[in-house]
């Protein structure tokens, strides 16, 4: 059987061969043609689609690709072939709309928010899984959450970045509530470990903030 994961790769090496120019950057007019943001999703709504192909430069493919094979081929050993395209595609919708919100008139471009769909899943359905982060070895429940929290605290300072931090939080959020719906008693352990990685962060953080 044909990986999902694998095919999805190859369309983004495509698609970004496609439409990058010379120095290995996407062509502005790309951008602005598929690109995710207010003004084309009123008039060209398969953008919501288009944008995900879409990579800014070779670092930007990079990491996702390897986002991608990380995640993805994991969770293809846990789900159906249309649960995992309903979540690649549901996650990558969602978390689009959520970054149009906060920057509506900048275009959105990358399979990240679809990515962070399959991480918020897998995480909900393997919380104990080891990731390394720069070399660091942790559990993917607590990599997850606290990338959630310095997700919120990016878009709540105003200070945006060229990171789509809100579509990457809406991804998961939709990745997490998929997995509930697909796998409920194994989403909800996963639900209980989130909860308590949570709690022990923010009883941390207020014991360090709060002491002299």
């Amino acid at each position: 059987m044909i990986s999902l994961t694998l095919l999805l790769l190859a369309a983004n090496v495509v698609v970004y061969l496609m439409t990058v120019g010379p120095d290995g950057v996407l062509r502005p007019e790309v951008a602005w043609t598929y690109g995710l943001y207010a003004a084309n999703l009123a008039h060209r709504p398969s953008c919501l689609i288009t944008y995900m192909f879409l990579h800014a430069g070779p670092v930007h493919l990079l990491f996702n690709l390897l986002g991608l094979l990380t995640f993805g081929l994991q969770l293809e050993r846990l789900l159906s072939p249309v649960e995992y395209l309903l979540l690649y595609f549901a996650s990558g919708v969602a978390g689009g709309l959520l970054q149009v919100a906060v920057t509506p008139d900048v275009p959105v471009v990358g399979a990240s928010s679809a990515i962070f769909g399959l991480l918020g899943c897998l995480t909900m359905l393997r919380p104990m899984s080891v990731i390394m982060f720069f070399l660091v070895p942790m559990p993917l429940v607590l990599f997850s959450v606290l990338y959630a929290l310095a997700a919120v605290l990016v878009i709540e300072s105003g200070k945006f970045t060229n990171v789509a931090h809100a579509g990457h939080l809406g991804g998961m959020i939709v990745g997490g509530g998929l997995a509930l719906l697909y796998r409920p008693r194994e989403a909800l352990r996963g639900l209980v470990a989130v909860t308590v990685v949570l709690v022990l962060l923010l009883v941390g953080y207020r014991m360090i903030v709060g002491s002299p």
